[in-house]
């Protein structure tokens, strides 16, 4: 028989075509050829010191073959380690920093809980009413998920995303909470924004718009399922007959691409909102400077006490009865500047998020580098958290 091999040239003094004690040798190298391990990545970047009799990398002693979302040690599930792309040293290092950094921002998260709360006692809101409260809570829990997540990666390495499942749990749940956060912030700075057109559109129009706002929660609960998959992948993990290689790479590409759209589509939903919040204050500006027109007696009499150098700010003093107005305009202006300014910094990030997963979805090198990106997100979290309680510390809402 052929076997699996080719037939190649006899090159024995039996002739072209090939005597029996020729074949009786080459069904031998067949066989041996047969049993040949298969090779591993002895690339340059991929760690490995040497490939053993299994097929197996035998890694460096500052790599292993661990990594989140996509493990390239399968021997759980009789397969090989096939590479060893992450370095614990560094790792360690990272969620050290991750964790520290937790620990500070959720001491200044409970305290912006703390000042939240009772400022909705001092205003007489219910607890539940007060948008901020909720703003803080989320960012209490991601934090504290954030610091589980680092506390779980120091004790034990080996505790992969996509693995091990309180792991897996901690990095789905952290990344849910950041999520509603920052959907809760922006229905927030939303509300504040447009509570100052009050006396241009009445309130319960502007009740209107913070309604579907709420909508924001659907794009959220997208987030966390994208996030959830590595958990489903940790549960189906523990059948040791399951191919989770094929698995994880399915799992990982879809978490990636998923969690690019949803920061893709977040990012243009705010540039469209962004924009016609500050046509809408700008069609505010000029209602509430006609009005100022016609209570002062005519657009001359108006200039004695609007200055347009400093946008709708009175140049001089006013009589009481205009005063109001006068906030009015200084309100919207500031407001604009706070929605241009915060919604094109949302944008930004959003879309450097979008621009990096897709990276890492559509580049198989990357595909188990991804314990690098999880351990940096996981320092920058904190990051962003303490910047939001300290916004909400201070705030005089």
């Amino acid at each position: 028989e052929r076997g699996p091999w080719p037939r190649q040239r006899c090159r024995t003094a039996a002739g072209p075509d090939c005597s029996s004690n020729t074949s009786a040798s080459q069904g031998k190298a067949v066989e041996v050829m047969g049993n040949l391990p298969p090779s591993c990545d002895m690339s340059l970047l991929s760690g490995c010191a040497e490939c053993n009799s299994d097929g197996s990398c035998v890694c460096q002693s500052y790599t292993t073959g661990e990594a989140d979302l996509l493990t390239r040690d399968q021997t759980y599930w009789g397969g090989t380690i096939e590479a060893c792309p992450t370095l614990p040293v560094l790792m360690y290092v990272l969620y050290a920093i991750a964790l520290l950094g937790s620990i500070f921002a959720g001491v200044r998260c409970i305290r912006a809980l703390v000042i939240q709360t009772k400022l909705a006692r001092r205003l007489s809101r219910r607890w539940v009413k007060h948008r901020p409260n909720w703003a803080c809570t989320w960012v209490v829990l991601s934090t504290c998920f954030n610091a589980g997540l680092c506390m779980a990666k120091l004790i034990d390495p080996k505790n992969a995303i996509g693995v091990d499942i309180p792991t897996s749990a901690l990095y789905a749940a952290s990344r849910t909470m950041i999520y509603a956060s920052a959907a809760t912030q922006v229905i927030d700075f939303v509300a504040v924004a447009m509570s100052v057109q009050e006396s241009t559109y009445g309130r319960q129009r502007i009740q209107e718009v913070l309604v579907k706002e709420h909508l924001l929660y659907l794009l959220v609960a997208l987030h966390g399922f994208f996030d959830s998959i590595p958990l489903v992948n940790a549960i189906l993990a523990l059948d040791r007959n399951f191919k989770m290689e094929r698995v994880q790479t399915v799992g990982l590409i879809i978490s990636l691409i998923g969690g690019a759209f949803c920061f893709t589509f977040g990012s243009t939903r705010l540039h469209f909102k962004g924009r016609a919040m500050i046509a809408s204050f700008e069609n505010s500006k000029i209602a509430l400077k006609s009005s100022f027109v016609v209570a002062v007696g005519g657009r001359a009499m108006a200039d004695k006490f609007l200055d347009p150098e400093s946008h709708g700010i009175s140049a001089v003093e006013v009589p009481a009865s205009l005063q109001a107005i006068i906030n009015d305009l200084h309100s919207l202006e500031q407001a604009q500047k706070r929605v241009s300014k915060h919604s094109m910094k949302i944008m930004k990030t959003s879309l450097f998020n979008a621009i990096l997963l897709v990276l890492f979805a559509i580049v198989p090198y990357l595909w188990d580098k991804t314990s690098y990106l999880i351990a940096v997100s996981s320092i920058i979290i904190p990051k962003a958290m303490n910047e939001a309680a300290f916004n909400y510390i201070r705030s005089n809402k």
